[in-house]
């Protein structure tokens, strides 16, 4: 009645969905007669156990295909991000440079076009303009230089022992905030108690004019600034917080790269190279520190 007789390994009723192979025992097949029915229970593994070899080196292969696709995506956004720095570089060079050039070329022209009915301090005046303009064309070029330098690794640092807290307000002092054009209101809150660290004065007072101007240049009309300073497991820690424009989250992990700044489209009102803040980080990590930044858009700004 084409019943399972015998079976071994697995109880008949557990071979009703698997594919039976049967041969009658016979020479002429009749139903009625005695078959030998043969299943391979383990069928589907005993082929993909053969084929692991292939199914492995294509799993490998696909790896491979998805990891190269995805570094192919990567490089070409990284590529595209260097194309907006530069270009943003190429037009910040040029912005930083024309102003000079011109007031440098107007006042040039002054001088050429009065004769000799020009007086001696207004000779004076204009050579001043001259000589201001061109020291300040020159302070650019020795910013890129400078990091070209630290590049190479030729950043060498003269270290001796610096009281910070009283080196902090003298560097601040220096910066002589009442003759900027926005009104800067500077809040100390030093209270580290032992602040005497080893530190290279002329480097660190780069770090706190950077970090100043950056504040200076990305806050309102008038502005305040708060400069603390705290021990934290035997570190010297202070910071500069303002209250000015911030930083989007999505900008905050490139300031620190090199000729980086935060897009601002084709409105140019605030200068510079994108230098500063990579020079904070390259000092600061010469000295074996860190610096850690913390922003909310329209809130402000704090380095420490």
């Amino acid at each position: 009645n084409d019943s399972v007789i015998f079976s071994y390994g697995k109880k008949s009723e557990d071979l009703s969905g698997l594919k039976v192979h049967k041969a009658c025992l016979h020479c002429v097949y009749k139903k009625d007669y005695y078959h030998l029915a043969l299943c391979f229970p383990y069928q589907i593994k005993q082929t993909l156990a053969g084929m692991s070899l292939w199914l492995g080196l294509s799993t490998a292969f696909l790896i491979i295909i998805i990891l190269s696709f995805y570094y192919t995506i990567t490089t070409i956004i990284k590529q595209k991000k260097i194309s907006e720095i530069r270009d943003d570089l190429i037009n910040n060079i040029t912005h930083e440079f024309k102003t000079p050039i011109a007031t440098i070329s107007l006042a040039s022209e002054v001088l050429l076009n009065s004769g000799d009915k020009i007086s001696l301090d207004r000779t004076l005046k204009y050579a001043r303009i001259i000589y201001d303009e061109n020291g300040r064309m020159r302070s650019q070029v020795d910013k890129v230089l400078q990091m070209a330098s630290m590049d190479r690794g030729e950043l060498r640092l003269d270290l001796s022992e610096v009281p910070m807290n009283e080196f902090i307000r003298k560097v601040v002092e220096n910066l002589c905030l009442e003759h900027c054009e926005k009104k800067v209101n500077v809040d100390y809150y030093l209270d580290a108690e032992h602040d005497k660290i080893m530190a290279d004065p002329l480097q660190i007072a780069n770090v706190i004019t950077n970090l100043l101007n950056n504040s200076i240049k990305y806050s309102p009309v008038e502005l305040h600034i708060s400069i603390r300073s705290r021990l934290e497991k035997n570190y010297y820690v202070f910071s500069v917080q303002d209250k000015g424009i911030g930083i989007h989250h999505d900008n905050i992990r490139y300031i620190f790269d090199k000729f980086y700044r935060v897009p601002t489209g084709d409105v140019h009102n605030v200068k510079g190279f994108g230098l500063g803040l990579y020079y904070v980080k390259t000092v600061v990590e010469a000295h074996k520190g860190k610096v850690f930044v913390e922003s909310e858009p329209g809130k402000g700004t704090r380095f420490d």
